[in-house]
């Protein structure tokens, strides 16, 4: 049930991205990684990348899916 729910929410997220928001890699269900280009003219974030890395449990889409951080 997770690899499907997961594969569905993939096959959107390939045909339609926001501006600044790049999938790095979607490899399985299981594991994917996003930049996130700040597109805001802040002089703190401008023109910064941040990854993203969304780990998915054999539980996705029940339990939480949240960002990993990078160490």
């Amino acid at each position: 049930m997770a690899a499907t729910f997961a594969a569905k929410r993939l096959s959107k997220i390939h045909q339609s991205l926001p501006p600044g928001i790049t999938l790095v890699s979607a490899d399985d269900f299981k594991d994917w990684q996003m930049d996130i280009q700040v597109l805001d003219p802040n002089p703190i974030y401008l023109n910064q990348t941040f990854r993203l890395r969304f780990r998915f449990s054999n539980n996705y889409p029940i339990g939480t899916h949240l960002p990993v951080p990078r160490r």
